[in-house]
């Protein structure tokens, strides 16, 4: 596995010529096919008091972590990205704290080898991508978005985990000390919060096929009406005062749900080279 600091994020991608019968994949959990890894991603910024691309109870996050799929379907990523079924992402939160998170130390370690943009490592430690996931996998958000690049087609099933993973202060000073391509410090590369387009935002409970009253929880009290999320385009960040929080729309679980499958990942547990 390669280590890249491509000017925008750390990226970690799998060789080319990776064996197609070896490669991590993802299934279940009201997904429509298998998706298969592609590679995975940061997002952090300046101070701890941001640099996720989602917030949970309007509280925003130090980082976060995507993990990015294409459907098994489609020959390559490339060709994924031209079909809406083609992308799944899944989103783990990042939290700071005072202990360093040892799975991450094997990534932030090699940092040294690609403080400058464009800079690319062999990653010296091979991990378990299993070890990068929260304790709790089977309670998360669904809503289907788009690619966080340029021209963000809209071909994303995003899987926002709702149990973060702990980072440490120290790391998270290690992403903020990385270099762009231009020489300037590596920071705050997330989007500002952006408008919803009538997106459906789906809660799965793993402990229970949770249903919520909507005549309870009004839209303006509703545990999900705190959940915000934006798409982020890494070339260009457009602040906007628009408050999606006013225009989400949330779909209730319920036991005819496709979600009550649970996420599968059943061969994250071999080393990935």
């Amino acid at each position: 596995m390669s280590i890249t600091n491509d000017g925008h994020t750390v990226l970690l991608d799998l060789p080319r010529n990776y064996p197609a019968n070896m490669l991590p994949f993802i299934r279940g959990g009201g997904l429509p096919d298998q998706f298969n890894f592609v590679q995975l991603h940061f997002h952090w910024g300046g101070d701890s008091g941001r640099g996720s691309e989602h917030l949970i109870q309007s509280k925003q996050y130090s980082g976060e972590l995507h993990i990015v799929h294409y459907n098994s379907k489609y020959i390559s990523f490339t060709e994924a990205t031209k079909h809406k079924d083609g992308v799944a992402v899944l989103a783990i939160l990042m939290e700071s704290g005072s202990a360093d998170n040892s799975v991450l130390q094997h990534i932030v370690g090699q940092f040294v080898d690609i403080l400058q943009g464009g800079q690319t490592a062999k990653l010296h430690n091979p991990i378990l991508l299993q070890d990068l996931l929260p304790a709790n996998i089977q309670n998360f958000y669904r809503y289907d978005g788009s690619l966080t690049t340029p021209t963000c087609q809209e071909v994303v099933s995003w899987t926002v985990f709702e149990t973060p993973i702990p980072v440490s202060e120290y790391q998270l000073r290690k992403f903020r000390q990385l270099f762009d391509k231009k020489g300037r410090r590596l920071n705050d590369n997330f989007r500002p919060i952006q408008e919803d387009r009538g997106r459906v935002i789906t809660y799965r409970s793993g402990n229970d096929h949770q249903s919520f009253n909507q005549q309870k929880y009004s839209l303006t009290s509703s545990p999900v009406q705190q959940f915000q999320s934006w798409e982020q385009a890494l070339d260009f960040f457009k602040h906007s005062e628009f408050n999606s929080q006013e225009f989400f729309k949330w779909q209730p679980f319920n036991r005819s749900d496709k979600l009550q499958n649970i996420l599968e990942i059943p061969n994250w547990n071999s080393v990935v080279r």
